[in-house]
């Protein structure tokens, strides 16, 4: 009888492990972090670590962008003014890691051009979310009294994140839109604002052999 109860408890033991590990993955196993060529991808492990492809893309998406323009704005100061370059320069996360920049910024009357790379090593600007990888950003910026306004912002190329989301991220061609003040427009933005934006490119998550692609900002039909 005794062996029959342990069976029993055992058997409970397996259920209750297995329902618990279907949630919350490996952030740093090969579906989740691991198998990075460029930077590093280390710290998140504690969190959540949801897989990218079982969650609201949009609400990811909405944390996933704001670290990675928030990186690019700051990869930008970091590149001499007027026409100049950069090469392997950091930059630290306000929270976490930090980015190595490299590229070039070239002035062209009133436009600001940046062609940057940067590669990631655990970075983490406000701690919302970690990154590993490397990205490439096109950009550029209207320069009005010395102030760069109006940004555009494309980015490629794939990153690794972990914290509350875990999986790979890849940027094809994908506008970070911005207003007129230069800030990151949220994909949660009153649809008035959405509806002047054009999108462009695609956000590829991915975990395991799950893929999802999409672009988070509405579709205008006729523009």
């Amino acid at each position: 009888m005794n062996c029959i109860k342990l069976s029993a408890f055992v058997l409970v033991l397996v259920v209750i492990l297995t329902a618990c590990s279907q949630g919350r993955q490996d952030p740093l196993g090969p579906g989740g972090g691991g198998g990075l060529t460029e930077g590093r991808l280390s710290r998140g492990a504690d969190g959540p670590n949801l897989a990218l492809t079982s969650v609201d893309s949009d609400s990811a998406i909405q944390v996933i962008d704001e670290e990675v323009f928030s990186a690019f704005l700051k990869a930008r100061s970091a590149v001499p003014a007027g026409s100049g370059t950069a090469e392997a320069v950091r930059i630290t996360g306000d929270y976490s890691g930090y980015a190595l920049v490299d590229g070039s910024t070239t002035l062209r009357e009133l436009t600001a051009e940046y062609e940057l790379k940067l590669t990631f090593y655990d970075y983490s600007h406000a701690g919302s979310i970690y990154i590993g990888g490397s990205l490439r950003y096109m950009g550029s910026a209207n320069v009005v009294s010395y102030q760069e306004l109006k940004q555009r912002v494309v980015v490629y190329d794939e990153i690794k994140v972990a914290g509350p989301y875990t999986g790979f991220v890849k940027f094809f061609g994908y506008l970070l839109p911005s207003d007129n003040q230069g800030s990151l427009i949220s994909v949660f933005a009153p649809m008035d604002v959405l509806e002047e934006i054009i999108r462009e490119g695609t956000v590829t998550f991915r975990y395991e052999e799950n893929t999802f692609t999409f672009n988070p900002y509405p579709l205008i039909l006729g523009r």
